[in-house]
């Protein structure tokens, strides 16, 4: 199989950034509308608004493995069609509900849909990156990614303050189906075929292999507990912590997006750093400012919350960037699809957890102190978890080292 001319390989990487920007923004779509749905319906709790969004967190991480398995298998190009196409149609449908079960069908929808970028974008994404540029490559995608987590609470909030909570799901359906368009049109079957041998994964002892998936499954799971949280809570807690400043669903998403920015444009330079540095070192300094903005946003008040809040996403955003690299790195050609399937299988799991605890600590404690705790437990372990891992790569064989660039 010839290789994809660079061009082609370029388009592809931009329109897996772009497939990351619309899958966070979908899935963040509802928990800033909440906050216009409880003016409206002020008899319903938050805690079960939320939980109208747990189908969609369930079916994000189960949607993950078929998808993984299917882009390996049949066609990367193929799903990535069928994820451009049905989160427009899922954002529309659930623009059109008239109840609060079909809402939470039309949730459903958007996380099924949206578990079909992960395992088929990231790893469609990653074999295009030349060697040299692999970091930089991922952390683009991640400032991509991140800035659409940023985007999505202001947007969000302020079209609903605006126009009303359909709007807020109108728009973004509208662009999806744009961007599924434009990609039928400009990437052509052969051209992503083309791409199916990576040039980043090297040969490693079983020992050092059993270590990194070992850890980077267990810290997986774990910053899928930290991330699902922070994401669907930010918008309250920020009500909550800041209520001299934040009066109304735009200014809650504008704390959001403030805070998110700040970890999203942080992972260009954890990208730089990864192509300067050993793995395991850039993993360590992640883990740790994750580990301590968790810390001191168990209770943080006033401005301090934000604060707290910006450090624990450049840490957890930076380390996402990390696990990107370490897939790349150390996962089989043959095996990749379903690694990062696993991968956000075991982040999106949790999900379902994540969203019942937060909304159920809030109805009965009135508060999120409870939930920050754990969350800050679960950034020590992922802290022990970067401990663990190799600082290099001295388990790599000879074959191995030589299809590798220094790190």
């Amino acid at each position: 199989m010839s290789a994809a001319p660079e061009p082609a390989k370029n388009r592809i990487i931009w329109f897996a950034n772009l497939g990351h920007s619309l899958d966070h923004y979908i899935m963040l779509i509802y928990p800033t509308t909440i906050l216009a749905m409880e003016k409206a319906f002020p008899d319903v709790s938050y805690g079960t608004f939320l939980q109208l969004s747990l189908g969609a967190f369930v079916l994000i991480g189960l949607g993950s493995l078929p998808s993984g398995w299917l882009g390996d298998k049949w066609s990367r190009r193929g799903m990535m069609i069928i994820f451009f196409f049905g989160s427009g149609l899922a954002c529309l449908a659930t623009a059109a509900t008239s109840s609060f079960t079909m809402l939470a069908v039309g949730l459903g929808a958007i996380g099924l849909f949206a578990s079909i970028y992960h395992p088929v974008g990231a790893p469609m994404m990653v074999a295009c990156a030349p060697p040299e540029r692999l970091g930089r490559v991922i952390g683009m995608n991640g400032v991509f990614g991140n800035l659409a987590i940023a985007a999505a609470p202001f947007v969000t909030g302020a079209v609903s303050d605006l126009y009303g909570w359909r709007v807020a799901f109108i728009l973004p359906g509208i662009v999806a189906l744009a961007m599924g368009t434009a990609f039928v049109a400009m990437v052509p079957d052969e051209a992503e075929r083309a791409t199916r041998k990576s040039l980043h994964a090297g040969r490693y002892s079983r020992f050092t292999l059993i270590r990194v998936f070992g850890v980077l499954f267990f810290c997986t799971f774990a910053a899928g507990l930290v991330f699902n949280v922070a994401s669907v809570t930010f918008p309250k807690l920020f009500e909550e912590r800041l209520p001299d400043l934040v009066h109304s669903a735009t200014t809650a998403g504008a704390v959001t997006a403030a805070v998110t920015l700040v970890g999203a444009l942080a992972q260009l330079t954890v990208g730089r750093c990864m192509d300067r540095f050993s793995l395991g070192t850039v993993f360590l300094v992640t883990a740790g400012l994750q580990m301590i903005g968790l810390f001191f946003l168990i209770d943080a008040f006033g401005f301090t919350a934000p604060g707290a809040a910006m450090v624990a996403m450049l840490g957890q955003f930076g380390q996402v960037t990390v696990n990107e690299a370490m897939t790349a790195k150390y996962a089989p050609d043959r095996l990749r699809g379903r690694i990062y399937a696993v991968r956000y299988f075991l982040n999106f799991a949790v999900a379902a957890f994540a969203v019942t605890m937060a909304a159920k600590t809030h109805d009965a404690t009135g508060n999120f102190v409870g939930t920050y705790r754990i969350l800050a437990v679960c950034g020590a372990l992922i802290f022990v978890g970067a401990l663990l891992f190799p600082r290099r790569d001295a388990a790599r064989t000879a074959a191995g080292a030589a299809m590798q660039p220094a790190e």
